[in-house]
């Protein structure tokens, strides 16, 4: 709920911004979503730095993701097995022979 609030809130700043000039809804939206992350992590930290209660959840938000991820060259799904692209090139193809009597 807060975080939403906060969108609300740069949401506002950013039309602040255009003064009387209506600014349409896509652009808006665009402008929103390539500002907001730089500007919650400094109004989080703004937030905390006038005591205010900043929950674990707001904080951990406002870090930003992880830069750090698990990767696979493949997977399972009951029972089928599934590479990446590099790694099918890496293996070798396995020969079948048939025998038919």
């Amino acid at each position: 709920m807060y975080y939403s609030m906060l969108s609300q809130e740069h949401k506002r700043i950013v039309k602040g911004q255009y003064g009387s000039r209506r600014i349409p809804d896509y652009e808006m939206n665009k402008i929103h979503g390539q500002q907001f992350a730089d500007w919650f992590k400094k109004r989080v930290a703004r937030l905390e730095e006038q005591g205010d209660e900043v929950t674990e959840d707001l904080k951990w938000l406002a870090r930003g993701p992880l830069r750090s991820v698990n990767r696979y060259s493949g997977y399972l799904v009951k029972g089928y097995r599934f590479h990446t692209k590099s790694r099918e090139k890496s293996l070798k193809p396995k020969t079948v022979v048939l025998l038919l009597l």
